[in-house]
């Protein structure tokens, strides 16, 4: 049995079949004052979904809809999450890629203004 997450998304992603996300992600590199004798950069907390980075598969499946009032203006999916693949913030930046990024996840878009 592998790892489950369940989860809060912006946005209303479809229900009933499991999403397939298998988006690359690269871990950013920034650059360190003097730093030079150990190649340079260091490893950030950030990582980006593009071509070229670490084979990553995330299945995503809609478990409910949510929505904050009664005009249905913030829709939310609750989805259960199995990473198939394990990199840093796998879940997280999938989710953004996708549009719908996890409900109060500063780093990837999930905070609104006000949040």
């Amino acid at each position: 049995v592998g790892k489950r997450y369940l989860l809060l998304c912006h946005g209303r992603l479809p229900r009933g079949t499991w999403l397939q996300v298998g988006a690359p992600l690269r871990l950013l590199r920034e650059p360190v004052p003097g730093g030079e004798r150990r190649g340079g950069t260091v490893r950030s907390h950030a990582v980006v979904c593009e071509a070229g980075g670490r084979p990553a598969r995330t299945a995503v499946q809609v478990v409910a809809h949510l929505v904050s009032n009664k005009e249905g203006q913030e829709a939310y999916s609750l989805a259960v999450a199995i990473p198939v693949t394990g990199r840093t913030h796998q879940i997280r930046c999938h989710l953004a890629y996708l549009g719908h990024p996890l409900v109060a996840d500063p780093q990837y878009g999930g905070c609104q203004p006000d949040d």
